[in-house]
């Protein structure tokens, strides 16, 4: 799913690892190299626009109303234009932090068994569970055999554009520069937070979309499918414990946030489990879909030493 003509969505290119613009449904274009060619003629007050998804996004709304401009300028036929199906799109951002929280819903919550949580769970997931679209989700061989209670969810995810510490759920939107989509890969019965920490455990993408085209970010649909078939259908604004403006002000006060963070927000719970062979689709519909396909790790691992599962 791509972003409407006016609509900006920031993917990368695979070529030189450069921030892209989604272009209708199947087009990208490499944001600086475009936008050289639209200042040369229109002579807007922003004279550049960086190569790096980070210092874009520290732009913020200047940035997006660029992006914007220059969507709307840009002809059909420029061949300025790339062919989205010949590029791999790569994660769109390197995040500097990537948090995760745990327990925002209620239903995840029920289905775990777990008590209700008196404030946002907050864990990390390492650079080396990043899972960019359209890649191999591992799963993992745990004491020598795939391990066979691994899930999914599908989670809105908010990227920094601006440092933000010690914030209020009234002012933290100040601070987010855009959302992109996180499938929270988990091996279930594994000692948390490990269980999160797998290679390829985090896939994350396609685009990043401006903050300001979830108009309601308490009400944006959260929905997965496996091999096509629908699994996960839910509301940031349901069964919820919190808004999403709280929880990034709460974590404001146990860590300060910086551009290019993301922040998963958490699932609905009630997942399935997979297997090597699936397609998995997490899908927000104001960004697009985040596909990936899950594989069994291929290397002979044995008996994990100290014991794999935890207690």
């Amino acid at each position: 799913s791509g972003a409407h003509r006016d609509q900006p969505s920031f993917p990368t290119r695979r070529s030189s690892d450069l921030t892209g613009v989604l272009v209708g449904e199947d087009k990208v274009m490499k944001l600086a190299e475009a936008y050289a060619a639209y200042a040369a003629e229109k002579k807007p007050a922003l004279a550049n626009l960086p190569t790096d998804m980070v210092e874009m996004m520290k732009l913020g709304q200047v940035g997006a109303d660029a992006a914007r401009a220059l969507v709307e300028w840009i002809p059909a036929d420029s061949d300025l234009l790339y062919d989205l199906k010949e590029e791999m799109i790569l994660n769109p951002i390197n995040p500097t932090k990537s948090i995760w929280i745990g327990r925002t819903f209620a239903t995840h919550v029920k289905v775990g068994k777990l008590p209700d949580p008196e404030c946002p769970h907050i864990f990390l997931k390492p650079s080396t569970s990043f899972c960019k679209p359209g890649e191999d989700v591992v799963i993992p061989n745990i004491d020598g055999k795939p391990y066979d209670k691994v899930t999914y969810g599908c989670e809105l995810t908010a990227v920094i554009g601006s440092t933000a510490k010690y914030c209020t759920p009234e002012n933290i939107m100040d601070h987010v520069a855009g959302w992109t989509i996180s499938n929270d890969v988990t091996c279930r019965g594994v000692l948390y937070p490990k269980n999160k920490m797998f290679d390829k455990f985090a896939p994350f993408g396609p685009y990043i979309i401006p903050a300001d085209q979830i108009e309601d970010t308490n009400a944006a649909e959260l929905k997965f499918k496996v091999d096509g078939e629908w699994k996960q259908e839910g509301n940031t604004g349901v069964n919820t414990y919190w808004t999403m403006q709280t929880i990034l002000a709460n974590l404001t006060h146990h860590m300060t946030l910086n551009p290019g963070d993301v922040i998963a927000l958490g699932d609905i719970g009630e997942p399935e489990t997979i297997v090597a062979g699936q397609t998995m689709e997490a899908i927000i519909p104001q960004i697009g879909v985040l596909k990936n396909k899950t594989v069994n790790e291929k290397v002979e691992t044995g008996i994990c030493p100290g014991g794999a599962m935890g207690q």
